[in-house]
């Protein structure tokens, strides 16, 4: 740090910007500042804030760090442009990914991002072991434990969509043996949990009055509560990193600050920019399933679990439940049969089709796709809705919102179904396989 001289520092800061609704002194509008984004609160960064300024001490500089708080929840690239932050610090991998594909991180002329692994955070769960060995439990220790008929509306879970933790929790059991399997695993958990907060902020009030028994959760996530117990699952962990976005003003004082995190100990990691694009993509459909299958169908996710239970949960039914939706979709499978043809021939499924893209690329490849033998929803099929037209089909809001709102009509209906037959009103027509309509 000695070697950079302070007329570095003062010819890459940048200038004032004015913050409507302050003061009319901005700290920032110093050129000798340093601007970090970070989610972490000010306990956590503490040892970060002593460290900078004992190295620009050293230096004989005056680069001051001013801290700039995102919410748990703010989206990333909203919380990056209105920043405007010369370091980004803490960010899961996941926000990483949204800022790669919206072009806000700095990337090296062989395209690959830079960044400074600062925190490894465990995940796992989390449950009452008083309450665990009241209903006759054995410690809960794995995924499946909790979707023992016990737990029915006792296991506390977070919307993937909004909770990176249980994301990341989520794809650590889709990703084991096959995603089909992985997907099954997550239908019978999520039928045993209470209805499933917005927001996390009410989770340890849930624990602490006996509301719910288990709860996914990160490491030190939840205060101390009598008898909690906390179980880390093998594959499920969130790396946090620290990477420079491209609202960087002053880039000396950015690296300076990487630097350090790697002589305290980081690991430094180049990422590569198209991969980190595709895996943001790929994501963002798994969330849509997710969020569509377990939490917009939830209620009656719930009620099927419950009556499957009820009635001793015969394989064939329980089959029938926890399959992944099916490509193509079911509704173009069911306009072909209203007009007597083939998805192929079916002048319906091309009008569909046609209101899903102006594209002629993205059109031909869904049209190539509906001749197609239906086949479960798994990585595969995911992985080539984001090739097409580089990603373009899987950015299309119109695609996009048609397939979230397919694929939550679709587990409504085969909850519905389910739950009729485990009471003896409905029986599936080809349960194990995917149905048609559900």
């Amino acid at each position: 740090m000695a070697s950079v001289s302070r007329r570095a520092f003062l010819e890459y800061g940048s200038a004032a910007i004015g913050i409507a609704g302050c003061s009319s002194y901005d700290p920032r509008g110093a050129a000798e500042t340093v601007v970090i984004a970070t989610a972490w609160d000010e306990p956590a960064r503490e040892f970060l804030a002593r460290a900078w300024s004992r190295r620009i001490s050293e230096a004989g500089e005056r680069v001051r760090a001013i801290w700039e708080r995102v919410a748990p929840y703010e989206d990333p690239v909203h919380a990056v442009d209105r920043i405007a932050p010369d370091v980004l610090l803490g960010f899961a991998d996941s926000a990483l990914e949204k800022l790669a594909h919206a072009g806000r991180l700095v990337a090296r002329g062989d395209g690959s991002i830079e960044t400074a692994i600062v925190r490894h955070v465990p995940l796992g769960i989390s449950s009452r072991t008083d309450l665990v060995e009241s209903l006759g439990l054995e410690p809960i220790d794995r995924p499946r434990d909790l979707a023992d008929p016990r737990l029915i509306d006792r296991v506390d879970l977070l919307d993937p969509r909004e909770d990176p933790c249980a994301f990341v929790w989520n794809k650590s059991i889709f990703d084991q043996e096959s995603t089909v399997n992985g997907y099954a695993e997550l239908v019978r958990i999520a039928g045993n949990s209470a209805p499933i907060p917005r927001r996390g902020a009410s989770r340890s009030i849930r624990l602490r009055t006996g509301r719910v028994v288990a709860a996914t959760a990160a490491f030190g996530e939840l205060p101390a509560i009598a008898d909690l117990a906390f179980k880390r699952s093998e594959s499920a962990e969130i790396l946090e990193r620290a990477a420079i976005p491209t609202s960087v003003r002053n880039k000396i004082g950015s690296r300076e600050f990487l630097k350090m995190l790697e002589e305290r100990g980081a690991s430094i990691e180049r990422l590569d920019r198209t991969i980190l694009s595709k895996t943001c993509l790929f994501n963002g459909l798994l969330n849509d399933l997710w969020g569509s299958t377990l939490i917009d169908a939830g209620d009656e996710l719930r009620r099927a679990w419950r009556d499957l239970h009820a009635a001793g949960r015969p394989e064939r039914v329980e089959r029938f439940l926890v399959e992944p939706p099916p490509w193509p979709p079911a509704s173009m499978i069911e306009l072909a049969r209203k007009e007597g043809v083939k998805p192929a021939d079916s002048r319906l499924v091309s009008m569909l089709i046609d209101q899903l893209t102006d594209d002629a690329d993205r059109r031909a490849w869904l049209s190539e796709n509906r001749e197609r033998p239906q086949r479960p929803i798994d990585r595969v099929v995911l992985e080539e809705i984001v090739a097409v037209d580089g990603g373009g089909l899987a950015t299309e809001p119109r695609f996009r919102g048609w397939l979230r709102g397919e694929w939550t009509a679709w587990a409504e209906q085969r909850y519905r179904r389910t739950a009729r037959t485990a009471r003896g009103d409905w029986t599936p027509a080809h349960a194990g396989r995917s149905g048609t309509a559900g």
